[in-house]
């Protein structure tokens, strides 16, 4: 009685195997690529560096407690007031006005830009603290 049992149960087996191998057959080189034809499965992408942000006057000005960034149509300028009252609050106001800026921009890099800075209180300030840093 038992070897009965094993051959029917291999024979279920061996039938459910067929049937998986048909269907595998059917969808591998019937129905996929009939699918396939009919849709495009391709991912639109679109290159970062083919398209320059464009960033309009409606952005701007950006205003905070600590600086205030506005922008001039006309001569492409951008000027950022940095409001402080010492030379050390002065820079650490410059570089998150920077980093607004680039943000904004969406830029990596200042540089390629023309930018003026002034302080709001008219601080003695060297050449260096009135550009760009790191240009």
């Amino acid at each position: 009685m038992g070897t009965s049992v094993n051959k029917s149960m291999g024979y279920a087996i061996q039938a459910l195997i067929l049937v998986f191998s048909l269907c595998l057959v059917y969808f591998t080189f019937v129905y996929y690529p009939s699918v396939a034809h009919k849709i495009s499965l391709s991912l639109p992408f679109k290159n970062i560096f083919v398209d320059k942000v464009v960033v309009g006057a409606e952005n701007f000005p950006i205003q905070t407690a600590n600086y205030r960034i506005s922008y001039a149509t006309d001569s492409s300028l951008y000027y950022v007031f940095v409001q402080s009252a010492t030379v050390d609050k002065y820079v650490e106001n410059k570089l998150a006005a920077q980093l607004a800026l680039k943000n904004t921009l969406q830029s990596d890099s200042l540089c390629d830009f023309k930018i003026i800075y002034t302080s709001s209180v008219r601080l003695e300030l060297d050449e260096g603290q009135t550009q760009t840093s790191g240009c």
